[in-house]
């Protein structure tokens, strides 16, 4: 409601929309996805007097809420909080995703290892500001000055940002980017040079 963004517009809203436990009864966090260096990173920032307040939403996000609750960090989960398994009720179409992006300050994605991540895709066509460990597609597609490789590195991105916003700067150079090299359009020219180059040296 209009209470809820009012808030939220005095705080620096970091989000994260990627799935961070294990399937099954236990609710392992998801290791691959960093869930536990997405927690270090804003309870850090939290515990040293940080305007910040973290969004959570999609499915299989029960470790971390668990941890963000325990540790007391500020969190808002946009989803049905259940016990059991929850990827047909909370997994959000695009349109709502695209929503939260723009309510965010910060994506933040924690992950050790990917294919994608499709979040960084995701921010940048909303013009999230984004940082990112570096994997996947994200030294490809971020500067090199929202990457990081430790906690504390993202703590001081993060920490200098809410002081200058200058994060924002660069979400234009970054649709840009990927504009060029992950759309279909793009995509299908790549397709097109590499199945010309084939068949020119077959024949």
């Amino acid at each position: 409601d209009d209470r809820y963004t009012t808030l939220l517009k005095k705080l620096y809203v970091i989000g994260n929309f990627m799935r961070d436990t294990e399937g099954g009864r236990k609710k392992n966090p998801k290791l691959v996805k960093g869930p536990d260096i997405f927690a270090d990173i804003v309870t850090n920032l939290y515990y040293n007097d940080q305007p910040i307040h973290v969004v959570l939403a999609g499915p299989r996000r029960h470790w971390l809420r668990k941890v963000l609750q325990k540790r007391k960090v500020p969190f808002t989960y946009f989803g049905w909080r259940l016990p059991f398994e929850d990827m047909r009720i909370n997994t959000l179409d695009r349109r709502k995703l695209n929503i939260l992006y723009n309510h965010l300050d910060l994506s933040l994605v924690t992950s050790r290892s990917e294919a994608g991540p499709h979040a960084i895709l995701e921010a940048a066509a909303a013009g999230c500001a984004q940082i990112s460990t570096p994997v996947g597609i994200a030294p490809d597609v971020l500067p090199e000055t929202q990457i990081y490789k430790t906690v504390d590195d993202a703590v001081k991105i993060i920490s200098e940002d809410i002081k200058r916003s200058h994060l924002s700067y660069f979400t234009k150079e970054i649709r840009k980017r990927v504009d060029e090299m992950y759309t279909p359009e793009a995509v299908k020219k790549l397709y097109q040079i590499m199945y010309n180059s084939v068949l020119k040296n077959e024949n």
